[in-house]
């Protein structure tokens, strides 16, 4: 009887240890297909003379010309207008008749921004043509400030970028999914003692750390549900300190609320 319980004690601890072992995003998995439609992968190619790595970056579809992402992820000198917009996607690595590609006919970088940690990581980037709505593609309404989400809400990040530090998303990439909780700006404060966590700001993961976004996911939505609808309220900015899904370390996100009236202002001159 003894030696049976211990059998099955073995048997659990290695499904155990399997399942943990397929972890993604930093504590996520995988995504189902056209569950996020606004989902948006950018290939931005760097200038000739510099390492051939892409940077790889996320982004939301906001409207049919019309895609949010962090302004840092276009720091370097990189070939902007000769990069791909994948709309559509699920698995990177394969391809699929539901995917839509664009190339940028323009990058618009908020006017504040110098470095994540100082604010204002958000840039717009538009299509040179519309893309068309259906089940796999379709924009995210933005939070606005009377909108408040907190520990209780359900906030989801997405992305294809590393499931942990230093280990890159395995083939076939699929799209990543990683459930967390927001975290209010004074606690993460207290967590954060070498920077100013700004009002513009916000804050989202677990405070004993396991699950987060990661290097690669930059750009990303951090969407929140309101009754049965999807409300963008962050964007994938960056993490205090090294690695991901450190404890008292959550991902720090730039607040899309603190910034739509900047984005409502250009769409409307550039429309």
């Amino acid at each position: 009887m003894v030696k049976m319980l211990l059998f099955w004690l073995l048997i659990l601890n290695t499904f155990e240890g399997s399942r943990s072992s397929l972890s993604r995003i930093a504590g996520g998995q995988d995504a189902k297909e056209g569950e996020w439609p606004w989902m948006v992968y950018f290939k931005i190619l760097p200038f000739k003379g510099k390492p051939l790595d892409v940077v790889d970056c996320g982004g939301s579809l906001i409207d049919k010309n019309w895609v949010l992402t962090a302004a840092h992820c276009f720091d370097e000198s990189l070939k902007w207008w000769k990069s791909k917009v994948i709309l559509g996607a699920y698995q990177l690595d394969s391809s699929r008749d539901n995917r839509q590609t664009r190339s940028m006919k323009k990058v618009i970088i908020h006017e504040q921004y110098s470095s994540p940690a100082k604010g204002s990581d958000i840039a717009l980037v538009e299509l040179d043509s519309p893309v068309s709505s259906n089940a796999y593609i379709r924009p995210i309404t933005l939070a606005g400030e009377a909108q408040a989400f907190n520990e209780t809400s359900e906030c989801w990040a997405t992305g294809w970028g590393d499931v942990g530090t230093n280990e890159a998303l395995k083939p076939p990439r699929t799209l990543q999914e990683v459930q967390l909780p927001i975290i209010d700006n004074k606690s993460c404060q207290k967590m954060q003692r070498g920077l100013q966590i700004r009002k513009e700001m916000m804050c989202a993961g677990l405070k004993r750390g396991g699950k987060d976004t990661c290097q690669g996911d930059s750009g990303g939505p951090l969407v929140c549900k309101e009754r049965n609808s999807w409300v963008q309220v962050g964007i994938v900015s960056f993490g205090y300190g090294k690695g991901c899904a450190r404890s008292k370390h959550p991902g720090i996100y730039t607040r899309v609320s603190s910034y739509r009236t900047w984005i409502k202002n250009i769409l409307t001159s550039e429309t």
